[in-house]
């Protein structure tokens, strides 16, 4: 499984869980990522994701999901 994969799997189980634990601002933020990572389909199917998770979801929720990629890729970017 490439990394690609394995974001879209974490973004998706976090959609998975019900009720008080539901975590779809995490679940935005991972497929936000996948798709900020890659291009062609595997971009579509991640942005699909997205926003199929963000109508579920408050500005708010979505304000804090954006964040929360923004601070996993600068993380990222810093750590190579």
């Amino acid at each position: 499984m490439g990394l690609f994969e394995g974001q879209i799997l974490f973004g998706t189980m976090c959609t998975l869980v019900t009720g008080v634990d539901s975590d779809l601002a995490k679940a935005h933020m991972w497929f936000n990522v996948a798709a900020s990572r890659t291009t062609g389909p595997q971009r579509q199917k991640a942005v699909h994701l997205r926003e199929e998770v963000a109508e579920q979801m408050t500005v708010e929720q979505i304000h804090e999901a954006q964040k929360l990629a923004s601070n996993w890729k600068a993380k990222s970017l810093g750590e190579r």
